[in-house]
């Protein structure tokens, strides 16, 4: 397919603009945070660099929808995908993605 819709763009710029406003912040608070850090629930501790592991492993899924996104019939379907509705099922597949994108956004901010 490789078309994108203007408003399948502008929603996905929500997480984008989250993953960017959670890097920035990081970013500017990061020599406020003290070296050390805990890291995991059963007391593990370790450098504070590992705040940006959450940071990369988000951009990475970002880029991943992304790329479905641009390229929904790469995507599975349990029903066959057929000329008559292959726009409205492609469509539904990037709005899907689009809030999955949002929802993991969201989740990786609050793992930081």
């Amino acid at each position: 397919m490789g078309m994108v819709s203007k408003n399948i763009k502008i929603f996905f710029g929500i997480p984008c603009s989250i993953f960017l406003f959670q890097t920035i912040y990081l970013i500017i608070k990061y020599y406020e945070i003290p070296d050390t850090i805990q890291i995991h629930n059963n007391g593990s501790v370790g450098n504070k660099i590992y705040l940006f592991l959450s940071v990369g492993i988000n951009l990475i899924i970002l880029f991943f929808i992304w790329y479905l996104i641009k390229n929904p019939h790469k995507i599975n379907q349990p029903y066959e995908v057929n000329e008559v509705n292959k726009e409205l099922v492609f469509r539904n597949i990037q709005i899907f993605l689009v809030c999955l994108a949002i929802i993991i956004t969201i989740i990786f901010c609050f793992v930081n």
